[in-house]
């Protein structure tokens, strides 16, 4: 194990771990909110079997990585974390809620390791010291003294930016939280505003129908109010006039009553029954007498 690990406190060792893997946690928007449910459950499964084989640390890591990730990360990350299925976010909540008991438990094991670690390298140490003499050996207790001195002025140091930290967090929590208002807000606005341009659109189309069917009935009006022999065939009301139909053609009458004068007939077209001309008829009575 590295000297900065054993030099470390237990408690700040196991800190740093819990601050170390909460790290590890990244959200990234395009990637879909499924499988982050999915690689949960896979963190989740891989959890249980470092608990049942007493691997405490990567335990600890893997419970601390899957609170962190749907305790903090998604719920105020991922745009489609409230649109997920009910079913995935209850499961993924009571999941949570038994990790937090093991959470604990396996950080007191990894406690416990730490402290043997620790406690053994302070034997070692104070094994080293008493072996050295003179000078060297008091060197060796005064570097080990700063070492100490310094791991808890550093434990002070990290504990203060852990607030310091929190209190960012805090802020950037209610900072994305505002955000987040502020995005159902515009979508609000959004629908709001389509909602009024679908209604305008439909009362203009009433209107313009209505419009339509005023004309439509001046126009009837008109019509019913011009004279009847006014109307031609192309009358929209379909009222003509009786066509008449032209007297068949017949033979002309004569009166038969009438006598004919054959007498202006020439010769060749009269018949026995005509009498001779006049000038003939004449010289036959001037001989007769």
């Amino acid at each position: 194990m590295a000297l900065e690990a054993q030099v470390l406190e237990p408690a700040a060792r196991v800190r740093k771990l819990a601050e170390h893997s909460a790290e590890m946690i990244h959200v990234d928007s395009c990637v879909p909110i499924k499988r982050y449910f999915r690689s949960g459950k896979e963190m989740i499964k891989m959890a249980n079997i470092y608990f049942e084989e007493e691997d405490w640390e990567r335990s600890f890591v893997l419970y601390n990585k899957y609170i962190t990730l749907f305790v903090e990360k998604l719920p105020q990350q991922h745009p489609e974390y409230n649109q997920s299925r009910t079913q995935d976010i209850k499961e993924s909540k009571k999941t949570v809620k038994g990790a937090f008991p093991k959470a604990e438990e396996t950080k007191l094991k990894v406690k416990e390791k730490y402290t043997a670690e620790y406690e053994k390298w302070l034997s070692e140490e104070d094994s080293g010291n008493k072996l050295g003499t003179g000078r060297n050996g008091r060197m060796k207790k005064l570097g080990w003294k700063r070492r100490r001195d310094g791991g808890e002025e550093e434990r002070l140091q990290r504990e203060r930016e852990a607030a310091m930290g929190e209190e960012e967090r805090q802020t950037l929590r209610m900072e994305r939280e505002r955000q987040s208002l502020e995005e159902q807000q515009r979508i609000l606005e959004q629908q709001r505003a389509a909602i009024l341009e679908e209604q305008r659109r439909e009362q203009l189309a009433l209107e313009e129908e209505k419009r339509c069917w005023n004309l439509a009935g001046k126009e009837q009006r008109r019509i019913d109010a011009e004279p009847r022999n006014n109307q031609t065939e192309g009358d929209v009301t379909g009222n003509r006039e009786p066509v008449i139909a032209p007297p068949r053609p017949s033979a002309p009458t004569v009166d038969r009553s009438l006598k004919i004068d054959r007498s202006t007939k020439p010769n060749h077209l009269a018949g026995s029954d005509v009498s001779p001309p006049l000038e003939r008829q004449t010289s036959t009575a001037s001989g007769r007498s």
